[in-house]
């Protein structure tokens, strides 16, 4: 883990409680995709020894993933919660420091026959975008012979503010397919197009789609809260779908 500080170049609102944070260091780096920036922000804490009170200072730390780097830049998409460090960030200004850890773990698609099937949900798309534009804008031609699925979970049509990046993949690349589900929205039609890209959200009705031929013998990759990466894991094990 390296200790480094980056600057706030860019805070962009994306939807309701979700920001783009652009941050900008002055040095150059190399990114694998699936990496992730842990941002430190400053605490004070009590501590009571020998009935005296010492202030102690601490980092509340948090692990974000990268959605994508460029010009010595990158990009974070973070949602906008009830907690100490989420009020810190987002009472930051523009050109504020801020002191970060960079990762070298990661975690990335093999390079295997199987399709790909990738699953997400909320602010849990950013490896997974960073992933596409791994495959997509710089290794097309080692995939072009495999299918990529992605399903992307959200709560309502106002919350998805990422779909052209989506549009722009499946246009340019015929192997490329991706479905929205809205837990909260009413289903309706939401263009002309037969093929439309929304429906309601069930995990059952989303694994319906196991038996559709752009994603038979693939792999799975998902980035979710625990308790339904359990209840996926455990649909995966019962349809004997587990190489993740």
């Amino acid at each position: 883990m390296i200790k480094l500080q980056a600057k706030i170049l860019e805070i962009n609102k994306k939807t309701e409680d979700i920001s783009e944070f652009i941050l900008w260091f002055d040095w150059n780096f190399e990114f694998i995709n699936w990496q992730f920036l842990v941002i430190n922000i400053p605490q004070e804490k009590v501590i009571e020894r020998n009935w005296k009170k010492i202030i102690k200072n601490i980092f509340i730390k948090r692990a974000c993933s990268i959605v994508d780097i460029y010009d010595w830049k990158i990009i974070l998409w973070i949602k906008n919660v009830n907690w100490k460090w989420t009020k810190y960030l987002f009472s930051r200004k523009i050109w504020d420091k801020l002191d970060v850890s960079w990762s070298f773990w990661n975690f990335f698609v093999k390079w295997k026959e199987e399709n790909l099937f990738f699953l997400a949900t909320w602010v849990w798309i950013p490896p997974i975008i960073s992933h596409l534009k791994f495959i997509f804008e710089q290794n097309r031609k080692k995939f072009e012979n495999k299918k990529i699925f992605l399903a992307y979970w959200i709560r309502e049509k106002k919350d998805l503010f990422f779909e052209e990046i989506l549009k722009k993949f499946s246009n340019e690349n015929k192997n490329f397919y991706y479905k929205i589900f809205f837990s909260r929205e009413k289903k309706e039609k939401f263009s002309e197009d037969e093929n439309d890209f929304y429906e309601e959200w069930y995990i059952t009705k989303l694994f319906s789609h196991l038996s559709d031929n752009k994603i038979k013998n693939s792999e799975f990759y998902f980035c979710w809260s625990l308790p339904l990466m359990k209840e996926i894991w455990e649909i995966l094990e019962k349809n004997e779908l587990i190489k993740i």
